[in-house]
Order: structure tokens, then sequence, then C-alpha cells
């Protein structure tokens, strides 16, 4: 009997003494912090803030002078070489400085053109990668400041793909199915990338 006694005793303190240190356990971990997540669009982003918006404009105003210059040379290099085909004489002085005319115009309006794509193409890559830096700072800023512990990209689902490979490739990509409104961040990042803009424009 006594001995029963005295192991149940001994039981009861060792169950007392697991309660307390897993208590103590419990009272020194960190609490763990809730996860708040958030959503937004990074391709919207990009091409609806007005820094993009007025990169865009600049590029195509670019692109216009070039386009308007291309057509006079375009003018200028077809009056030359129908001038050439029924105006001045095969061999003569003036056909083989007129040929020569031609010939340099129309290497200018090639270069022209291959500058123009490739311009277009660096400059928007250029300024594309800046915008996602930005971008990716004012998100950071926004998630601290709210206490977002994630922020995930969304993908708008488009009307109509070309071909099954495209929607595949879609399907894959989307890692969000749904989400509620509420935590869209993407119009909060677009105010706040364009009152930074609107700073630096200052």
């Amino acid at each position: 009997m006594k001995r029963t006694m005295l192991l149940v005793t001994g039981l009861c303190i060792l169950l007392v003494l697991a309660l307390i240190m897993n208590r103590t356990d419990a009272q020194t971990q960190a609490p763990q912090r809730p996860i708040k997540i958030a959503v937004l669009n990074v391709s919207k982003i990009i091409v609806e803030c007005q820094e993009y918006l007025d990169k865009d404009k600049e590029v195509k105003e670019k692109q216009r002078e070039l386009q308007s210059e291309l057509e006079v040379l375009d003018k200028e290099t077809a009056a030359i070489e129908q001038e050439l085909k029924t105006v001045l004489q095969p061999g003569s002085a003036d056909y083989k400085s007129r040929l020569k005319e031609w010939f340099d115009k129309s290497a200018k309006v090639k270069a022209l053109g291959e500058y123009e794509k490739e311009m277009m193409k660096d400059e928007t890559y250029s300024w594309t990668q800046e915008l996602y830096v930005k971008l990716q700072d004012t998100t950071k800023r926004i998630a601290r400041r709210d206490g977002y512990t994630l922020v995930m990209n969304t993908i708008d689902m488009q009307d109509n793909f070309r071909t099954l490979t495209d929607l595949y490739a879609f399907i894959r990509s989307r890692q969000i199915i749904y989400n509620i409104p509420e935590i869209d961040i993407t119009a909060k990042v677009i105010e706040e990338m364009d009152a930074d803009y609107d700073k630096t424009k200052k």
C-alpha cells in the first residue's frame, strides 16, 4: 500500500513539474504573428502608373519624329528612282551622281528603320526594369506599414487565347485562383508610386 502511495505521489509530482515547465516554455516563446496576405497585379501597375504613361508618350513622340523623317526620305528616294528611270541618261555624270544619292538615301532609310525598332525595344526594357524595382520598393513599404506578411502577384484572366499552348502557359503561371477584393493593393501601390514620381518631377 505504501509503495503504491509513493508511486502515485511521485507520478503526481512529475506531472506537476511537467506542467510548470510547459507553461514556462510557452511564456518564453514569442507570440505567433498572424499571417496577413495581400495581392496585386504587377502588369497592371506597370502600365497604369503615371511614370510609365509619361515615358511611353516620350518614346512614341520620338517614334513619330523618326517616322516623319523616314517618310520624307522615302519620297526623296522614290523621286530619284523615277528620275533615274525616265529622265537621266545611264552612264552620264548626272546619272552617276543621282545614283549615288539614291544608294545613300536608301541606306539611310534602312538604318533609320532598324534604329527605330532597337530604340523602342531598348528604352522600353530599360524603363520597365526601373519601374519594377520601384514597384518592389513601394510594395515593401506598404507591406511593412500595413502589416502584410505576404504579397502575391495575381494575373487577370484573358478573354481568349490564340493557342492551347498559350492557355496552358497561363494556367501554369497563375498562382492565385481567387481572392477577395479587399486584400488587393494594386490601386494603393499605383497611388504611392505616382506620388513618389510626382515628388521627383518637382
